[in-house]
């Protein structure tokens, strides 16, 4: 259980009322604050996971978010996975989206931020005749998300190994140049 600790650090007074939540309403079993069965609608589908609406909220994001906000925060969440340690990569993005919420709302400037650095045509080859021509096109909106969240965590994990801090604060910091229109991204 030491990947939902890391997750724990940073967000315990939230996971604690999660925890209250579900102890007086489902009076189900916890183990170690996390809750082994989905019986209430404050769990997401996995154990241990709170639902959207309340980490952003607490994290400064929308009150209620959009189908899209959420599909951008999974895709966040999903870039930030390696060797399937998605729970770890969860931590780290709430942990970098509660960094940039002492600022202003942190869902707002992750969509503005990926808003501002996504590309709006990229060059494809085309092959004429024998002869490859490398030809502009117009990008898909899902491939434009896509390369604008690969930006951001390259150059936040290239500004992680020149300057050796934690993940999280080099994509929070990455996220806000990206806001600003600035940066590596």
């Amino acid at each position: 259980m030491a990947s939902s600790t890391v997750f724990r650090t940073g967000i315990s007074s939230m996971w604690r009322i999660s925890a209250t939540h579900h102890v007086s309403e489902c009076s189900q079993t916890i183990f170690n604050g996390i809750c082994k069965v989905q019986c209430c609608s404050l769990h997401n589908k996995r154990r241990g996971s709170p639902a959207y609406s309340e980490v952003l909220s607490y994290i400064g994001g929308y009150s209620d978010p959009g189908l899209e906000q959420k599909q951008l925060i999974d895709k966040f969440i999903n870039f930030c996975t390696s060797d399937g340690e998605k729970t770890r990569a969860r931590a780290i993005a709430y942990q970098a989206l509660h960094h940039l919420s002492r600022t202003d709302g942190a869902t707002k400037l992750l969509v503005q931020a990926v808003g501002n650095i996504k590309p709006v045509c990229e060059v494809t080859k085309v092959r004429v005749a024998g002869t490859t021509y490398q030809v502009p096109d117009i990008v898909d909106r899902d491939r434009q998300q896509t390369l604008a969240l690969r930006w951001i965590l390259g150059a936040a994990l290239k500004r992680r190994t020149s300057n050796k801090i934690g993940l999280d604060q080099c994509l929070s910091a990455e996220i806000l140049d990206a806001y600003r229109k600035k940066g590596i991204a």
